[in-house]
Formats: structure tokens, C-alpha cells, sequence
């Protein structure tokens, strides 16, 4: 950024003054003792050519600087998480490479497995989106997954445990790229969060968690810059 503000600066220098006669200029300079930039600005109100060139130029900045956000945004949410709930890892990788690696992660007090139901204190295995991330007294911060995914859904669908009309509402809360219901037979309200207020040397000996996947705050604190609503993770 600090190129792009440098060079809006030197095009102006150069906009203004060499299209000024220079007669005007020394009398900017001499007789009037005027500074430069009040004047330049009436000058510049009876050339509208020169309003347009500028505002245009602006205006391209602009543009550049939001397409290089919204890349910029884009490569985080490619990033992808890679929870294993065997070895109790949490891994970032930035095309395939690990950028970051948190161990002594806890998941469900019961452990985890694909076929997740209502209650039953087991973290679900499957390939999962960050749906929101938001702060939380209890936890520090929550980032929310859009679990039960579609899979989730067929599979709950073939094995009775839920409804037809159950499966088609989380298949079509997954098709607006919105949360899907929490209240089915399948559970919800699974994520990742920090101990908050909990104890660190239960979360350092024990699996705690209900269903979700829980770090450190500090840990926490790490993986926040690296995910972004829409970010991929697999839980495995």
C-alpha cells in the first residue's frame, strides 16, 4: 500500500502543475502569496477535463486495492484445517503444506465417530465448512461448522434418524450456503473452541468437550488470523 499512496501523490504534484502556465504559477509563488493547493483547486474547477482525469485515477486505485482484499481474503479461506481425532492434532494447511500444528486438542468426552447423534458426547468425523466465527464469554471465541453436512444428512435419512423433510432442509440450508437445522436427531452446535474459563489441566488430561473440538485460548489466538467463514475442515 504504502507504493500506491506514493504514487497518487507524485501524479497530483504533476497533474496540477504542468498544466499551469507558469506566469500563474510565480504569481501563486510572489504576488498574492497564495498557497499553491487553494488555488490549484479553483484552477482545477474551471477545467473539469482535469476533475475527470484524476477522479478516474482514483477511482482505479480503489478498485485495486479492493480486488487485492478480496484476494487476499479468498487465499485465507482456502486455507484448509485438518482435525485428527486419533493422534488429538489440529493441522493448517496452505496447499498442502502445514503452516500450523496444535496437539493436546480435546474432542468429545466419548470420542468420535461419523454417525453422530443428539446427546451422545461424540465429535463427528466428516469434511466440514467454518459457517461463523464469534466471540464468546465462555469458550473466548467459537468458530461454528455447518454441521451435519449433506452427507450427514442422506446418511441419517437411509438409517431412520431423521425425518424426509429433515434431510431436505439441511441439504437446502447447505445449497444457500446457510446454517442447517440444529435440532434434528443428528445434533448440532459443533465448532471449535478455546478452554475459556475451564480448567487447563482438565483439558490437558481429559476429553471434555459435548461434540466440539476444544484448544487452548492461546492456541486459539493462533488459528483465528489463518480461517475464515467458508474455510474447509476435515475431521478424521
Amino acid at each position: 500500500m504504502p507504493r500506491i499512496l506514493i504514487s497518487i501523490a507524485i501524479y497530483g504534484k504533476a497533474g496540477f502543475h504542468s498544466s499551469m502556465p507558469q506566469g500563474r504559477i510565480e504569481s501563486l509563488k510572489t504576488k498574492n502569496r497564495i498557497h499553491p493547493l487553494v488555488d490549484n483547486r479553483k484552477y482545477l474547477s474551471s477545467h473539469p477535463s482535469h476533475h475527470l482525469t484524476h477522479d478516474k485515477y482514483f477511482r482505479f486505485l480503489l478498485v485495486v486495492f479492493a480486488v487485492s482484499m478480496l484476494i487476499s481474503t479468498a487465499a485465507i479461506a482456502e486455507n484448509q484445517v485438518q482435525i485428527d481425532t486419533q493422534t488429538e492434532t489440529l493441522t493448517v494447511l496452505d496447499d498442502d503444506k502445514p503452516i500450523l500444528v496444535l496437539d493436546q486438542i480435546s474432542i468429545g468426552r466419548f470420542g468420535a465417530r461419523q454417525d453422530k447423534r443428539v446427546g451422545d458426547g461424540m465429535t463427528p468425523l466428516g469434511e466440514y465448512r467454518v459457517i461463523s466465527i464469534k466471540q464468546s464469554k465462555r469458550f473466548h471465541f467459537f468458530i461454528g461448522l455447518d454441521y451435519p453436512s449433506v452427507a450427514d444428512a442422506n446418511r441419517g435419512l437411509e438409517n431412520g434418524i431423521i425425518t424426509p423433510s429433515q434431510a431436505k432442509a439441511i441439504i437446502s440450508a447447505h445449497a444457500k450456503g446457510s446454517l442447517p437445522p440444529q435440532n434434528t436427531s443428528l445434533g448440532g452446535h459443533i465448532g471449535l473452541h478455546g478452554v475459556g474459563m475451564g480448567d487447563p489441566d482438565v483439558h490437558a488430561r481429559y476429553n471434555w468437550t459435548q461434540g466440539c473440538i476444544a484448544i487452548t485460548n492461546a492456541q486459539l489466538d493462533q488459528l483465528l488470523p489463518l480461517v475464515r467463514v467458508g474455510t474447509r475442515v476435515e475431521i478424521r
